[in-house]
């Protein structure tokens, strides 16, 4: 660990804007979101469960509503004695007093509900420091790891471990970084610094430089794909090649080496779409290797090589890969999702390919960062539970592999006034 993590350091706040919007709306003081602490387990960083606190103002098309009509609708996954039972328990409240199921909401209403929050492991690499001055902080961001909390990610999330781990309290977050995905990622200490970088990603002044591991023998020669891209599914946050109605989308490609049956390429995105490299990959017949949206059969037999998705409509392919991962939407929301319970063989094998990765995280990581792992095993007396949550009552299973990662790495961020580069990931290191 980094002596950072005994020094608290303060600079502007960037990313974490909400208690402040509060502030200025609502005169309140603060809202306990809640917190808990990290243990380290099968190579994984996991989180105890702890009550957390969700906020939101009214919205205009909920004036005039019950509170129990809006959170049955918008709240789909709670059953309605759930929902009773958590209106006469005062865990759900308007500008923080007890209310009941009929109460008819008024714009700027300010609504709280507590939960019993059980967040989803990611893989138990260090955040590190990779530049650090006066301006910039610049992050090398593990995989499984989304940058802004989101879903079932909070205190697993870059910003709160930020926090909690190096002791810095506000930051700006420059850009965005797929969860699956690890790499750099830019923030800063001020706004003006803040802006320059955004302003710089915006115009298409910053070389991106990415590194994938990709099926087959990547052609020797540098390729360059510009089919443009549109979102077929907003659920699962899926793209496709989109020659009508896509937006632009350039990635040069170079083969770094390869062993005939995979390779290891230089990715160069001239523009930012959402998952760029992954589409523009998988059209060019070599998709990422371990990438469990593009690389699947729900594309057709050939995987959507060249724009082929195999029988019907887009309408359909979207259905097919909604169906295949909906496994998805237990890490990107917040419902609880009722899972098949595994078998005993099935969880031996989960566990399995668990330990393989787990070994593999324990090879790439410094004694000092397998130290800190060590002294923070699972504690049962800071295990939590709670009456109404169905988590509580669940089989707890370990995300697998597929789910934790893609074998794809940002590298580079090259500026008109700054280079950041960080080392290759340990799947590149062989």
């Amino acid at each position: 660990m980094s002596s950072s993590c005994q020094n608290k350091r303060k600079v502007i706040d960037g990313d974490n804007l909400e208690p402040t919007k509060l502030k200025k709306r609502r005169n309140i003081i603060d809202i306990d979101r809640g917190d808990s602490d990290y243990y380290f387990e099968h190579g994984l960083r996991k989180v105890y469960p702890y009550l957390f606190t969700f906020y939101a103002f009214c919205k205009g098309r909920w004036i005039g509503e019950t509170i129990f009509d809006v959170y049955q609708r918008e709240f789909r996954a709670i059953d309605k004695q759930k929902l009773l039972d958590r209106f006469a328990k005062g865990y759900i409240k308007v500008d923080d007093e007890t209310v009941s199921p009929d109460y008819i909401l008024k714009d700027n209403d300010l609504i709280t509900g507590i939960v019993h929050r059980h967040e989803m492991p990611v893989i138990g690499l260090p955040l590190k420091i990779v530049h650090e001055d006066d301006n910039v902080l610049v992050l090398d961001k593990p995989p499984s790891l989304p940058v802004h909390s989101c879903g079932r990610f909070h205190l697993n999330s870059v910003s709160t471990i930020l926090r909690k781990e190096h002791g810095i309290e506000q930051f700006h977050i420059c850009h965005r970084l797929d969860r699956l995905t690890s790499g750099l990622v830019i923030t800063t200490k001020n706004r003006f610094w803040a802006r320059k970088v955004i302003d710089q990603i915006t115009q298409r002044l910053v070389e991106k430089e990415y590194i994938s591991k990709v099926e087959g023998q990547f052609p020797e020669e540098e390729i360059t794909c510009d089919k443009p891209l549109s979102t077929l599914n907003h659920k699962v946050g899926l793209q496709v090649i989109d020659e009508a109605n896509g937006k632009d989308a350039l990635t040069i490609f170079k083969r770094i080496s390869t062993d005939g049956k995979t390779s290891l390429v230089q990715c160069r995105p001239r523009t930012g779409r959402t998952h760029q490299i992954r589409v523009h990959l998988q059209y060019l017949g070599y998709p990422i290797v371990n990438d469990p949206l593009y690389n699947c059969d729900s594309f057709g037999p050939n995987k959507g090589k060249g724009g082929d998705f195999g029988e019907g409509t887009l309408d359909d392919l979207a259905n097919r890969v909604y169906e295949k991962h909906q496994y998805l939407r237990a890490f990107d929301s917040d419902d609880y999702i009722k899972m098949e319970p595994l078998s005993k063989e099935e969880i031996e094998k989960r566990h399995e390919e668990i330990n393989q990765l787990s070994d593999s995280v324990n090879k790439a990581v410094t004694e000092e960062w397998r130290d800190y792992m060590k002294s923070k095993p699972y504690d049962a007396s800071k295990q939590t539970f709670h009456d109404d949550c169905d988590d509580c009552k669940a089989q707890k299973i370990d995300p697998l592999p597929s789910e934790l990662l893609i074998y794809l790495h940002c590298v580079r961020y090259k500026g008109v006034d700054f280079d950041f580069k960080t080392e290759l990931p340990f799947w590149a290191r062989d």
